[in-house]
């Protein structure tokens, strides 16, 4: 049976992804404020993603549909690096870099993941160590836990080191070793072992105030750090130590009501396309209201007006070509 309480916050997280992306992280406006969202509470999105994904696939091997799994991920990540060759233009453009270094940025562009799409292949990684690993998951819980908390806390840091250096290079931490396999093995130990969510039963809605205290604070915290360390290449953290906790505890939460409902049964389907393609969108959504503006001589906020567009238009297209769709993601 679906769970349409994940399928919904997956919808609502995916939404602040393309917020975040679209105008957020550039916004000048209190960045305090902006700092909750962008360095906390928005920063859960990607790691319940991952434990979803950690969660059904306990699933896919208890079915031993595994192979399906990985052609079905691999076909996915190359028809979408297709789509998003175009962003590989700006490193031709970049000036002062041999041909070599141009090819070289092109491949690991492509290997690990153009834009967004760093997700599929962190995914792709996960889910076959996952695969290897699967018995002590299951059956050394302890060891399991201890691992992935060492793989975050060091994934945490890296990102906080580059944050100092000032370097754009985030492929180094954001991937499937350090973000990917504390998160989806979260999701595939809770899947594996159903004790955690009696163990939680009646303790969660206080584990949620606390851990959205803790990520508040932790937010604040990272926010300043990084305003007074005056980087140019990166002004929030991809990696903090509060989101495992808060997107565990939100998980566990969808477990126990798993009826919301979001977008007419489309939430699961709209939120895959929409991380998926949002990037796309908001480029030729920014680059139409960019030239109307231009014609008409009106100035417009660009980047907040494309944000919503695109996400409209996103939705208006899983209504009107699921099909379509269906065969993208």
């Amino acid at each position: 049976m679906k769970n349409k309480t994940i399928d919904s916050l997956k919808l609502i997280f995916a939404v602040t992804v393309v917020a975040m992306h679209g105008f957020l992280l550039e916004s000048q406006y209190n960045r305090y404020i902006l700092g909750i969202l962008t360095n906390g509470l928005f920063r859960s999105a990607v790691p319940f993603f991952f434990i979803v994904s950690g969660y059904l696939f306990f699933k896919t091997i208890k079915n031993n549909t595994t192979k399906k799994w990985f052609s079905h991920i691999i076909k996915v990540y190359l028809i979408w690096s297709i789509i998003y060759a175009y962003k590989l233009l700006a490193i031709l453009q970049i000036e002062n870099a041999s041909i070599l270094r141009k090819v070289y940025l092109i491949i690991r562009a492509e290997i690990t993941g153009t834009a967004q799409l760093w997700f599929i292949p962190a995914l792709i990684i996960t889910a076959f160590l996952c695969l290897l690993l699967r018995n002590s998951i299951k059956c050394k819980p302890k060891i399991t836990l201890v691992f992935i908390s060492i793989l975050w806390i060091t994934g945490v840091l890296l990102n906080w080191r580059f944050v100092i250096i000032d370097s754009p290079n985030s492929f180094f931490y954001r991937n499937g070793f350090f973000y990917g396999i504390p998160m989806f093995f979260i999701g595939y130990f809770i899947a594996s072992n159903d004790f955690i969510i009696a163990a939680v039963q009646g303790k969660l809605k206080a584990l949620l105030l606390l851990s959205l205290i803790l990520s508040a604070y932790e937010s604040l915290a990272w926010t300043k750090f990084i305003n007074d360390s005056g980087s140019h290449f990166i002004n929030s953290m991809d990696m903090t130590f509060s989101a495992p906790f808060l997107s565990t505890v939100l998980f566990l939460l969808c477990l126990r009501r798993p009826g919301i409902i979001a977008l007419s049964g489309l939430e699961r389907l709209t939120s895959t396309f929409m991380y998926y393609s949002h990037i796309l969108f908001l480029d030729a959504a920014y680059l139409v209201l960019y030239y109307c503006s231009s014609w008409s001589g009106v100035n417009i906020p660009l980047k907040e007006m494309a944000t919503v567009a695109a996400v409209l238009l996103i939705i208006t297209c899983c209504f009107f070509f699921q099909k379509t769709i269906k065969r993208l993601v």
